[in-house]
């Protein structure tokens, strides 16, 4: 009796602290993303990015790999960060045959307003609807203390940000996408401050 009590309370407290450290990075837990797993045949899609051109992931995995990078929005400097340093190195990605497709809620002024800072440089598609971000599972309802936060420190309103009743965000996770159509790996934290680096990226490419 005492060993069912004692693995009780520590199960309790496990899913007690597992909760507390999602919502610190502001997802709310009865909404927690699994991700795709590795073998996962990934979701076809279509779609129009930040130059108006068309996207159309079968067709490009006829003759690339394709990665895939979710991020949460203009407004959040890890995003900033991350991708100024990704899209410096991003030749060395396509060098090896894939071509890299950036996915977000930003509605399309966030969505330019990134592109701007990135030199226009990596192709990226507006989400607004949540489609992909529910198809890859990646997909989360924001806290409502996290919203606060943001808007304090950040002044931006997640919601009106991504032209969104309710403010969703992606983990933002990476897939790398293989010919056949099959995430072949990926990188998936609730943790937004880790995030797949080039080299990583590089070292999973699919022969």
């Amino acid at each position: 009796m005492k060993k069912i009590l004692c693995l009780l309370i520590i199960n309790f407290i496990s899913i007690f602290t597992f909760s507390q450290s999602d919502e610190k990075f502001g997802v709310s837990s009865n909404t927690i993303p699994s991700g795709l797993h590795v073998g996962d045949n990934a979701p076809a899609f279509k779609s129009i990015d930040q130059n108006g051109e068309k996207f159309d992931l079968l067709e490009e995995l006829k003759s690339n790999t394709v990665v895939i990078l979710f991020y949460r929005g203009n407004w959040c400097p890890v995003c900033n960060r991350y991708l100024k340093s990704f899209v410096d190195s991003l030749q060395l990605i396509q060098d090896k045959g894939a071509q890299v497709v950036a996915v977000t809620p930003n509605a399309y002024e966030g969505v330019n307003s990134m592109s701007k800072k990135l030199n226009n440089q990596l192709t990226i598609i507006s989400d607004t609807s949540n489609q992909l971000m529910n198809q890859y599972k990646v997909s989360f309802n924001v806290t409502d203390d996290y919203q606060k936060k943001i808007e304090k420190a950040l002044s931006t309103n997640i919601a009106e940000s991504n032209n969104q009743k309710r403010a969703k965000l992606p983990v933002p996770a990476t897939y790398i996408i293989d010919k056949t159509g099959k995430i072949h790996w990926k990188q998936f934290d609730l943790n937004y401050k880790n995030r797949a680096s080039v080299k990583s990226i590089i070292n999973n490419l699919p022969d």
